[in-house]
């Protein structure tokens, strides 16, 4: 049975916590019901409304404007789409201070850029922390929040979200970057500690992550990445990035929007903390990298 460090009374932390895949219909259906319902019925009068003029004032020559012609008015539809991403919005951030009340935290709405290190926070634009929860984690500060930044590509752009584990310690551990191959496009994944190079592993593991490390701990760093802790990365945690960076383990997963994700991504903080920090906490005190 999984141990959940941060969370004493599991089925309290259950009952006590709104799923945002599923509150948000909630929230709509029994607090702004009115609201939704009229923007939709709105939107629908005023995009036939504006059909209509159309049809009046073109009359037969409409047929020669185009199908783009019928676009504009059928803009007008989106309200109810932008209403529901805000109700979304809004329950994700009453979701992580639910989650702080329940896990004992602090929460702070955002946070600064400036508190974190590791290339994840390297890439793309536009980066923001949001929804920050502190608190203590087997005795170390550990901070839980969201994160988003904006990718470029040509012309168009794409935002990413996360949900960032950041737990620290009061001593310096080797810098590694693991990345999933699924974990956006492969420019980005070539982004490793400073002095670091490409680590191959055994078996199949590099087909599903690539790992970083520097050159200094080439060695160490594969004699940690053990085949049961390999193995257990490609079954349940494909998704998920590891970084760690000056004396913070960072566990970048994606965004947590229900209970089923955050006890996950415990799970694996709880994994990381056994196996892995202790070894790399070994390998940065080696007389090496002194």
């Amino acid at each position: 049975m999984s141990t959940h460090h941060l969370i004493p009374d599991l089925d309290g932390f259950n009952d006590n916590i709104d799923d945002v895949d599923r509150g948000v219909h909630d929230y709509i259906w029994h607090k702004r019901r009115a609201l939704f319902l009229g923007t939709c019925a709105g939107s629908a009068a005023i995009c036939a409304g504006l059909w209509g003029l159309e049809f009046a004032y073109y009359g037969e020559s409409l047929r020669n404007l185009g199908p783009r012609i019928f676009w504009y008015p059928a803009a007008v539809l989106l309200c109810p789409v932008f209403l529901y991403a805000h109700f979304t919005t809004q329950m994700q951030h009453l979701f992580m201070r639910q989650l702080a009340q329940a896990l004992n935290f602090e929460y702070a709405a955002t946070g600064s850029m400036n508190t974190v290190k590791g290339k994840i926070f390297e890439l793309g634009g536009a980066r923001k922390i949001e929804d920050v929860l502190s608190g203590t984690y087997q005795g170390q500060p550990i901070r839980i929040f969201n994160y988003a930044f904006t990718i470029q590509e040509g012309r168009s752009s794409h935002t990413e979200h996360y949900t960032v584990f950041a737990l620290a310690f009061d001593c310096a551990i080797a810098d590694i970057a693991l990345a999933p191959k699924s974990f956006l496009s492969a420019s980005t994944l070539s982004k490793a500690p400073d002095d670091g190079i490409k680590i191959k592993l055994e078996g199949d593991f590099n087909e599903h992550f690539n790992l970083y490390a520097p050159r200094l701990f080439d060695v160490e760093i594969r004699e940690i990445f053990q085949p049961d802790l390999m193995a257990e990365l490609i079954d349940k945690y494909r998704s998920y990035r590891i970084e760690t960076a000056g004396n913070t383990l960072y566990v970048i997963g994606p965004l947590i929007t229900n209970k089923a994700k955050f006890l996950a991504a415990h799970e694996l903080t709880d994994k990381l903390f056994a196996s892995l920090v202790p070894r790399l906490r070994a390998v940065a005190q080696t007389p090496a990298a002194v």
